[in-house]
């Protein structure tokens, strides 16, 4: 780009050098606003323009004047007028705008003459020439106004019917900041038309925009980071092609952009190694990529909830086991030893009042004891084999009664162990197979979009083509913002 641009420089300067220049019989005087004008170097007059030193019109008008003399570009700023102009370009900068020149400035005998109409009428003036007394008179048009924007800003520049219309900037009331700087149209709009906005996060754009003040048309995003996109913007979006440069990481991303992401075959340029390569990117992949990660996240979801139900299966199962675990070191002890058998056992025995009996017995041995020992050894022997057989016989229902119990309880305690565990298997099963089926829906609709997407993919990557590269390339280096 440099080489081309001083070609380009050679080449004008070369043309220039051909053109008639033209010293008036009678030196040109130059008014402006009635106060004549002072210049160390008298204007000239080529191809019927009229060229004056830069430094003396730009004060004059009041403009801060600086030069830059690496790019050989004059500049004169005033409230809501930037002017910027290049030796030997055949346009000028009006507040950030391109605009055509008829003459370019150029460096005549060490100083730079600048084209007077064009310079004036930028700061708001009204030129006149009196060919007959080689007298220009500028005066003050009145364009040039301050206009309220709103309770944060307000607006210096050409002003219309009382509303902005034409060149002109927008500052910050509580600073002075320039905001905006460009063309102006109240009558399409309240925004700014095209230009240069400033954005307080430090980005900027440098372009067209739509009537609702949208980034629209082409034009340059600038990031805080000296990052750029040139390229074509709509609804506030890079859409359409453009060429993103980042030359700190020193890499170029060139192709088409849908809503702000590239979308087809990309050109990406290694500036350090001065590598390139092509790739397919689309807007479709980071949609698929989302949708696999709410499927993992599903997944990892379910996987949790199948868990904590084994976790809750394995829990309920160590309790039967312990209960079991019980009931065996129940079954390992004598029956007889057991509360429930003694239990049991003992309700029977009371049923038989063989205490009674004992003492009944007992009262007829005392009897016939008191009758000196004259007793009937028959009835005695019966009563004491009445007594052992009823003894025995409790026993023996009360036995039975204590097993019979204790059987009864063992086989209860078994069945609900049996059964507990049996319904708890069921539910934990009914709630796995709720879960499963929760789940493998959601997991499902996720593979259902999945499949959508690639197949919108290949679609996509079928009907695509390898856009034109060097001539978005070309675009990108030869943008320029043209004034209206």
């Amino acid at each position: 780009m440099k080489k081309l641009a001083s070609l380009m420089f050679a080449i004008v300067m070369l043309i220039l050098s051909c053109s008639p220049i033209c010293y008036a019989d009678d030196e040109i005087t130059v008014y402006i606003n009635g106060e004549k004008i002072n210049f160390d170097v008298p204007p000239i007059i080529i191809d019927d323009r009229t060229l004056v030193p830069m430094r003396a019109l730009f004060e004059a008008l009041g403009a801060d004047v600086s030069w830059d003399d690496e790019s050989q570009t004059a500049s004169g700023r005033a409230e809501g007028i930037y002017v910027n102009i290049t030796i030997g370009s055949p346009t000028f900068l009006r507040n950030s705008l391109t605009c055509d020149l008829d003459v370019p400035a150029q460096v005549i005998n060490d100083r730079t003459l600048i084209p007077l109409r064009v310079v004036g009428e930028a700061f708001g003036m009204n030129v006149n020439y009196d060919d007959r007394t080689q007298v220009i008179t500028m005066e003050s048009s009145g364009r040039i106004k301050k206009y309220d924007w709103n309770d944060n800003y307000y607006y210096f520049g050409e002003v219309f019917l009382g509303k902005p219309y034409g060149y002109g900037a927008l500052y910050k009331k509580d600073t002075g900041d320039l905001s905006e700087c460009g063309y102006f149209n109240s009558s399409e709009s309240n925004y700014m038309r095209k230009g240069i906005a400033i954005y307080d996060n430090g980005d900027s754009y440098y372009g067209e925009l739509s009537t609702s003040g949208h980034h629209e048309g082409k034009g340059i995003y600038t990031y805080s980071d000296g990052a750029t996109h040139t390229g074509e913007f709509k609804n506030g979006q890079k859409n359409g092609i453009g060429v993103y440069t980042n030359d700190i990481e020193e890499y170029k991303v060139v192709g088409n952009f849908v809503d702000g992401k590239l979308s087809g075959y990309v050109l990406g340029i290694d500036l350090a190694l001065g590598e390139s390569y092509i790739k397919f990117r689309d807007n479709i992949t980071p949609q698929i990529e989302e949708v696999e990660q709410q499927k993992a996240q599903i997944e990892a979801e379910r996987d949790k909830a199948l868990l904590e139900l084994y976790n809750k299966q394995v829990e309920n199962n160590n309790a039967y086991y312990n209960q079991v675990t019980e009931l065996y070191d129940m079954l390992d002890t004598d029956p007889t030893k057991t509360k429930i058998y003694r239990d049991a056992y003992n309700a029977v025995m009371s049923k038989y009042d063989l205490s009674a009996m004992q003492g009944r017995d007992n009262a007829a041995a005392s009897a016939a004891a008191s009758n000196g020992g004259n007793i009937d050894s028959f009835a005695a022997a019966n009563a004491a084999r009445q007594q052992a057989a009823l003894t025995s016989q409790a026993k023996t229902y009360a036995h039975q009664a204590g097993m019979a119990a204790y059987n009864s309880y063992i086989s209860e305690v078994e069945s609900a162990l049996n059964l507990a565990k049996g319904q708890s298997d069921d539910d934990l099963a009914e709630v796995k197979k709720n879960l499963n089926a929760i789940y493998d829906n959601d997991i499902a609709e996720c593979n259902n979009k999945i499949t959508m997407l690639n197949n919108e993919l290949d679609r996509l990557i079928q009907k695509s083509s390898v856009p034109d590269f060097d001539a978005i390339l070309a675009f990108a280096d030869n943008f320029e913002l043209r004034a209206e």
